[in-house]
């Protein structure tokens, strides 16, 4: 007797997951929380649906010039639904003129609320039907202006305060997200294998997200504009969570590099003594930029990630996989005891840095400062595999949430803007590195405020304050502004312990105090107030030991966050006025305005001289890369012709086209400069212009003459001092 088995169906996070997988996302769309909270499994197309699919997309395929009308026809009208709230006529009142380029745009349909006109305030989403072939997402042969279909219809869609727009050209359906104040995400459909089994979920999706009863038939929380809004939340929330994991992978890094250091000064080595602690610190800075580099690089193909030899030998996405199959066979403990994912990783970055030249994997030099193996040359040759894995997760997964609801995400390094990267690493400029005199912990506290103190100031503080509510009142007044917590959550947390609980925290206490059991007694009364490092393992630091805590740096020097919108606005408002010619400075009437010639915009010099991890630069390479492309256009460049002769096959994302990346790159050799004071910031700024202007087989050091570390504050006091060089006044 033979036996059928059946595959499960997937759960809803599982479908969610599939759909996501064979879309093409850009920009911050709807999370998986958001999903899974208000679609727990897809909206489900019963049999005669799924059959009135496939013969509409048989005949459309037949011929899909002639038959693209009534395929989109089918698909807005009856696949979802939309029926006499589509309107393809009577739309001249939501036409718009862009004067500069002179364009008019007009959508081609529009989804309107039942029973009212069309006009502005009763729309629900603006619709644009491009000729067949031409990608939503890719640039207009011949056009002038360098907006992709998607740009112009987003652009429309912020004029009339419309947030939401679908384009296609019948084979790709874009759905665009344009709020005003916020940037655009758009997810692209590939309706070309639809009535394939595989595209099942893909097409579940599509219908659940833009049917009829999503705009009209759920309450206004469920709406797809709302759900976006609270999915951008999420995202928020996922970047925040990212940067208190990367600097709590910093610390661990710097401690176990200073665990290696004690242990060569107790064998009678010199270990770091020659070495500063805040170069460890920035060194240790360094290698997290290099792996969130990597695995940005590994997503986006500029790395051969797909290459066997190099995914089993090299890939950093790979090797915390591998280390967390390592635990599950075993444990934690046990990745103690090796460093091979450390000597992989040392290998990882000599290759970038130097290149590969094998027959079964070839890799570009990349040279450049941020990989340069002698700018460390102290760097242990050892760090145990359990640091590196909890380094690896810090910036591959995020823990979000709270109690029960807390979760665990996996980062997508194709959804984060350069921007979230560099807020990622601005945030580490807070803090420094420094080495214990005498034996310091970790408090507990808010992320990124908690304080580290000295063992014996806190047995000082008990010995004032005998009994544990006396105490517990004294650490929140002292710590209060790290957050430390309430008297009454404190005098919990103070309480004495017992039994199970007592000897699992001596045990931890005892691991980190390298097995000294009368100093792990002195911190057990304490063990409910130290926080805990990525391992689970209180944070304490033995006298002479390496530590991270805040530092005035980033006070001192006004180093702080720049959203990716307020940069391109600030952008447009300086530099819109230098590239038309007449333009703003000599009229308000946007007609008159000339647009000036690829020279010209070259030849444009933008500084930053207090640049961070240059947001604003990036902005400038974004904004000028766009109108060099324009003037290309206009002058009939080979470039265009080059690029209006590829096949494309899949979606074109706008930071991956490769036109955009030859305009941003000439952007930043001939135009932009920027300088900070703080060297780490000038590494960030490097690593946020190569990103956008991604090419695998150029160098890294192209910017190494364009961003300087220096102070641009120079205070002179005359115009002398200036045009001689020195800072004494001459007379």
């Amino acid at each position: 007797m033979s036996r059928t088995f059946h595959r499960p169906a997937p759960d809803g996070a599982e479908q969610h997951r599939n759909w996501l997988s064979l879309v093409d996302v850009n920009g911050p769309f709807l999370s998986l929380p958001v999903l899974r909270r208000t679609w727990p499994t897809l909206d489900a197309l019963d049999k005669k649906a799924r059959e009135r699919l496939r013969q509409e997309h048989t005949t459309w395929q037949a011929d899909t010039v002639a038959g693209q009308q009534a395929w989109i026809g089918y698909v807005l009208g009856e696949l979802l639904g939309w029926g006499d709230t589509l309107h393809v006529d009577g739309l001249d009142s939501l036409a718009y003129t862009v004067a500069e380029h002179d364009t008019e745009l007009r959508p081609s349909f529009v989804l309107v609320e039942p029973g009212e006109e069309v006009k502005p305030d009763s729309v629900r989403l603006l619709g644009l039907i491009c000729p067949p072939g031409q990608q939503p997402t890719a640039r207009i042969k011949d056009s002038t202006w360098a907006a992709t279909p998607v740009d112009r219809l987003a652009h429309l869609c912020r004029h009339h305060n419309i947030e939401l727009g679908l384009v296609t050209d019948g084979r790709w359906w874009t759905l665009v997200w344009a709020p005003r104040g916020g940037v655009t995400t758009t997810a692209t459909f590939d309706t070309v294998s639809w009535p394939e089994a595989a595209e099942r979920d893909v097409v579940r999706a599509f219908v659940s997200l833009l049917s009829r009863r999503r705009f009209f038939g759920v309450s206004e929380g469920e709406r797809l504009v709302p759900l976006l809004r609270d999915s951008l939340g999420s995202q928020e929330e996922i970047t925040e969570a990212l940067g208190v994991q990367v600097r709590q992978a910093v610390e661990l890094l710097v401690a176990a590099i200073g665990r290696i250091d004690v242990r060569e000064r107790e064998l009678g080595g010199r270990g770091l003594a020659d070495v500063e602690a805040h170069e460890v610190y920035r060194g240790a800075v360094a290698v997290m930029m290099r792996i969130v580099f990597l695995l940005f690089a590994e997503e986006r193909k500029l790395l051969p990630a797909d290459n066997e030899l190099y995914a089993t030998a090299y890939s950093a996405g790979r090797l915390c996989e591998e280390l967390e199959q390592r635990v599950t066979e075993g444990s934690e403990e046990d990745l103690e005891h090796s460093s091979a994912a450390w000597h992989r990783l040392l290998a990882l970055f000599n290759a970038v840095y130097h290149g590969i030249d094998h027959p079964r994997l070839k890799l570009h030099g990349h040279d450049g400062s941020l990989f340069d193996p002698d700018a460390t040359p102290w760097m242990p040759l050892t760090i145990d595999d359990r640091t590196v894995l909890h380094m690896l997760r810090s910036v591959q997964y995020v823990e979000v949430g709270t109690g029960r609801s807390r979760e665990r995400r996996t980062v997508s390094f194709r959804t984060l803007d350069v921007e979230q990267i560099g807020y990622v690493y601005e945030g580490l400029l807070s803090f420094e590195g420094f080495r214990a005199q005498d034996v310091t912990v970790g408090l507990i506290g808010k992320e990124g405020l908690e304080e580290e103190v000295a063992l014996a100031d806190l047995e000082a503080l008990r010995e004032r304050n005998l009994d544990v509510p006396a105490l517990a009142k004294a650490l929140a007044e002292k710590y209060k502004d790290s957050k430390i917590g309430s008297v009454a959550a404190l005098i919990k947390k103070l309480a004495p312990i017992d039994g199970v609980e007592r000897e699992e925290a001596r045990k931890k206490l005892l691991a980190v105090t390298g097995g000294d059991y009368e100093l792990s007694e002195r911190l057990l009364p304490f063990s409910g107030i130290l926080r805990e490092d990525l391992r689970g393992l209180p944070v304490v630091i033995l006298p002479g030991a390496l530590f991270v805590t805040e530092s005035a740096l980033r006070r001192n020097t006004g180093t702080h966050y720049t959203p990716r919108k307020l940069a391109e606005d600030v952008v447009e408002g300086a530099l819109e006025p230098l590239v038309y010619e007449p333009g703003p400075l000599q009229t308000a009437d946007t007609n008159q305005w000339k647009p000036k010639t690829s020279e010209q915009i070259l030849s444009l010099k933008v500084a930053d001289i207090a640049m961070g991890s240059a947001a604003f630069l990036v902005a400038a390479a974004r904004y000028l890369g766009n109108h060099l492309v324009e003037a290309w256009t206009r002058e009939n460049d080979e470039r265009i012709r080059r690029y209006q002769q590829r096949r494309v096959d899949r979606p074109v994302d706008p930071d991956e086209d490769p036109l955009v990346i030859e305009a941003r790159r000439q952007i930043i050799e001939h135009c932009l400069y920027g300088v900070d004071i703080n060297p780490m910031a000038v590494e960030m700024a490097k690593l946020s212009l190569w990103l956008v202007s991604m090419d695998p087989q150029r160098p890294f050091t192209f910017l190494d003459d364009r961003l300087a570390a220096g102070d641009s504050l120079l205070g002179i006091t005359s115009l002398e001092q200036l045009e001689y060089m020195h800072l004494r006044r001459v007379s």
